[in-house]
């Protein structure tokens, strides 16, 4: 998958689009890749507020599709190799927005975080991954504009109905929506998506 402004996608809730990292609640006990320290509260906070002076309609938001218990095999399946179609589905719906590669964002495919947290402290030795929904969400640096278009073409490609029945997931799936703050410094990670939005900014 290309790097730079492209989407891309790994397993196991890795974020790639960029250098790549991985987002786990503290004390997952899933695999995770280790990160860069994160800076302070003050120098985030600074950098926070250049981002709101530089750009003040961009906001990252994360879309993210539950699709139930993971497939037992294929890229659906939490040992699978390639792309989840669905990912794909979500990547392609990015790109129709101003063109391929204009909107800074990146998918990702594994488990649903806050069930898989619940599930590994609550089962402990009982606990079983394939027993915990996965999802793909897909992350973006967009004006509130582009989010409500990116919704509905998102809704247009699942061939989603109000009900929840996707046609290109073949069964009802959960579809979320949440803003992510760049002010917390927990957050830092997506700041890569400003920095892709600069980038495509100076170069045209």
């Amino acid at each position: 998958m290309p790097q730079g402004h492209s989407c891309s996608q790994e397993k196991g809730r890795m974020k790639s689009g960029g250098e790549g990292s991985m987002k786990q609640g503290a004390g997952s006990r899933s695999a995770r890749k280790e990160r860069e320290a994160l800076p302070d509260r003050e120098e985030m906070e600074m950098l926070t507020s250049k981002v709101l002076m530089d750009d003040d309609e961009h906001q990252v938001w994360e879309l993210a599709v539950d699709l139930g218990l993971p497939d037992p095999a294929g890229p659906g399946s939490l040992a699978g190799e390639g792309i989840h179609p669905i990912a794909l589905a979500l990547e392609d719906s990015a790109h129709k927005i101003h063109g391929v590669n204009r909107i800074p964002c990146f998918t990702a495919f594994g488990p649903v975080t806050a069930r898989d947290e619940f599930a590994q402290r609550a089962w402990g030795d009982g606990y079983d991954p394939e027993d915990v929904p996965v999802e793909c969400s897909l992350t973006v640096y967009v004006t509130d504009d582009e989010l409500d278009q990116l919704v509905q073409l998102v809704v247009e490609d699942l061939g989603m109905d109000k009900t929840g029945y996707s046609t290109a997931a073949g069964r009802n799936v959960t579809v979320g929506l949440r803003p992510i703050s760049l002010a917390d410094p927990e957050n830092s990670f997506y700041q890569h998506l400003v920095d892709q939005y600069r980038n495509l900014d100076s170069a045209d």
